[in-house]
């Protein structure tokens, strides 16, 4: 008697258990493929009180405004994803450099007292500065800020203008939570000057179109702001940093610009 060795139930056994091990070496080698990075999600901090920085739509409930429009867009570029987490102005620093929020965008000024704590990314707006806004009855009386000695000067807590304000001789400093308040103050005659930064001044003149109140002609201080950034965080710096030069290089940031100052100027 012949026996076959072409078809036979030995080589057929034999011919599956082979397609196994290949299937199953397979499925094993996909297994250990390393798996897609995930994503970076960055906490951003915010104080949305400063029109038109950032503030809260009333509409959304959302943090709103330029600098939340620029960090958006930095994300955007950067390829990673934003959080928004609104903090008080004096808190903001402490959590960035403390790790509780991995960067902050508030109209921040940069300083060598901050970055020492924090890092910072390139200005992203150069020509801020502090400004003077006064009531009408001494808008011929106040031309620089040594006019304001002796004077009621509202500011907003914990800002350079609350800074520059508290080296002014013989000034009463009254602070408060956010810059509308401190216009409102100066509109009811609570006080007789506001010292802000002077973009928030102008935004407030050509949007509110108040009476009464004068913004005197130019800045009594040079600042720069910038994004701060985790010490600690070098994956987000990285990120952040380069999301932001894209945004400068391919005219992103000039269209965020145009939409928030086209009418008020830098």
């Amino acid at each position: 008697m012949n026996h076959s060795t072409s078809g036979g139930p030995g080589l057929k056994l034999r011919g599956m258990a082979a397609s196994a091990i290949v299937v199953a070496c397979g499925i094993a080698a996909l297994s250990a493929s390393p798996a897609r990075a995930e994503r970076l999600t960055v906490t951003v901090a915010t104080c949305p009180d400063f029109i038109p920085f950032e503030y809260t739509d009333e509409e959304t409930k959302e943090p709103a405004g330029f600098d939340i429009d620029l960090i958006k867009a930095v994300a955007e570029e950067g390829g990673f994803d934003v959080k928004i987490r609104s903090l008080p102005s004096d808190a903001l620093i402490p959590a960035v450099a403390d790790g509780t929020v991995d960067a902050a965008i508030s109209a921040i000024s940069i300083t060598g007292e901050r970055a020492r704590k924090v890092d910072f990314t390139e200005p992203y707006y150069a020509d801020a500065g502090l400004g003077i806004m006064v009531g009408d009855k001494l808008k011929d009386s106040v031309k620089t800020k040594d006019d304001l000695k002796g004077r009621k000067v509202c500011v907003q807590r914990a800002t350079p203008g609350a800074a520059f304000a508290s080296k002014i001789g013989k000034a009463e400093v009254m602070e408060f939570n956010s810059a509308p308040e401190t216009y409102a103050a100066l509109e009811k005659g609570v006080c007789d000057a506001v010292i802000n930064e002077y973009p928030a001044h102008l935004y407030y003149m050509v949007t509110a179109e108040p009476e009464g109140m004068t913004l005197l002609p130019g800045r009594i201080t040079s600042e720069q702001y910038g994004i701060a950034m985790s010490k600690s965080k070098p994956k987000v710096e990285e990120a952040i940093r380069a999301g932001l030069a894209k945004v400068r290089s391919n005219g992103h940031y000039e269209a965020v610009f145009r939409k928030w100052f086209s009418n008020a100027g830098r």
